[in-house]
């Protein structure tokens, strides 16, 4: 039976997000990844950033968890994760992978191991895979797809990351007390 812990990974009122994990990275040195001083993150949970985040008017904040070998950072707000400099730098001396939900219906999920792409795709469209593989997560993505007609995408390679990866975070997870570091809107850090 599936995990329900990603749920909050296909639900409306989360509407874009970007999820990056990077392996072997800690949390701090993920933070670096970047462009952040982890010296100036703090531990606090969800609601403490939202109204830190009020307080400072803050553009962007990341929270950053491990997950046995792996560092992750989601953020849902002025994402960085998605950017080439961050995805780089994450995989840099290792492997990353992003999961992007936009607000606009675009998703992907990619991996990259040492700052080169391996792979790139849509999780409905996996056969559209774009990189220089090997092609392993659009493949297990393909074979949820193929086992369940009915099944997202989104929730394909949620379930990829959970069986193959042994990775799963739950919205309470989310909310929890994570590493938390705040920018400015004005670009700031």
């Amino acid at each position: 039976m599936p995990s329900t812990s990603w749920n909050w990974a296909t639900q409306s009122r989360f509407p874009s997000f970007c999820l990056l994990l990077a392996r072997p990275k800690s949390r701090e040195v993920l933070l670096k990844a970047y462009g952040a001083d982890p010296q100036r993150a703090a531990e606090m949970t969800l609601a403490e950033a939202h109204m830190q985040a009020l307080n400072q008017g803050a553009g962007t904040f990341l929270r950053v968890g491990t997950l046995g070998d792996w560092s992750f950072c989601y953020e849902n707000r002025d994402l960085l994760g998605i950017t080439d400099h961050v995805r780089t730098a994450a995989s840099r001396e290792g492997e990353a992978i992003i999961l992007f939900k936009g607000g606009d219906g675009t998703n992907t999920m990619e991996r990259m191991q040492n700052g080169q792409r391996v792979e790139l795709f849509e999780p409905h469209r996996p056969a559209d895979v774009q990189g220089e593989g090997p092609f392993t997560l659009s493949a297990l993505v393909n074979d949820q797809l193929a086992a369940d007609p009915g099944i997202l995408g989104m929730s394909a390679a949620t379930q990829v990351l959970t069986e193959h990866y042994g990775v799963e975070i739950s919205r309470e997870s989310l909310e929890g007390i994570l590493l938390t570091y705040f920018s400015s809107s004005t670009g700031e850090h």
